[in-house]
C-alpha cells in the first residue's frame, strides 16, 4: 500500500453488494474494509480514517440515516464522501435529501458504471 491509496468503507448487511462494491473498489487501487451491521461500521470508524464510504439505508441494528447522524458525530467530513445506497422504494424528497450530499444516492441494484460515477464525485 502506499502513502497515497485511499481507504474506503462500504456497510451494507448483503454479502454480495459488499463483495461487488469491494472487488471494484479494489480494482481500482483502494484499501476497502467492509461492515455487514451499524455497530460494526462505527467501531471501524473509530479505529481507522476513511477517505470515502457506501453506506446501505437499510442495516439490521440501525438504519442508515441514523448511522450517518453517528458518523457526522465521529467524522463529520466523511458524510461529505458518502454514498447511500438503497434496494427500497423511497419518496423523491428522500432522494433529493441524498443527492445533496456530493456522494449522492445510487439504487440497487447496483452497476459498475454508477459505482464509477459515484467515485469520480467523491473521491
Amino acid at each position: 500500500m502506499t502513502e497515497t491509496t485511499q481507504k474506503v468503507l462500504v456497510i451494507d448487511d448483503d454479502r454480495t453488494v459488499l463483495d461487488l462494491i469491494k472487488t471494484t473498489l479494489e480494482e481500482r487501487g483502494f484499501e476497502v474494509h467492509t461492515a455487514a451491521s451499524s455497530r460494526e461500521a462505527l467501531r471501524l470508524i473509530r479505529e481507522n480514517s476513511y477517505h470515502l464510504a457506501f453506506l446501505d439505508l437499510v442495516l439490521p441494528d440501525m438504519n442508515g440515516i441514523l448511522l450517518s447522524q453517528e458518523i457526522r458525530k465521529l467524522a463529520p467530513s466523511l458524510l461529505d464522501h458518502t454514498v447511500f445506497m438503497t434496494g427500497v422504494t423511497l419518496e423523491q424528497g428522500t432522494i433529493d435529501y441524498f443527492q445533496s450530499f456530493s456522494g449522492g444516492f445510487l439504487k440497487k441494484p447496483l452497476r459498475l458504471a454508477s459505482i464509477d460515477e459515484a467515485l469520480r464525485r467523491v473521491a
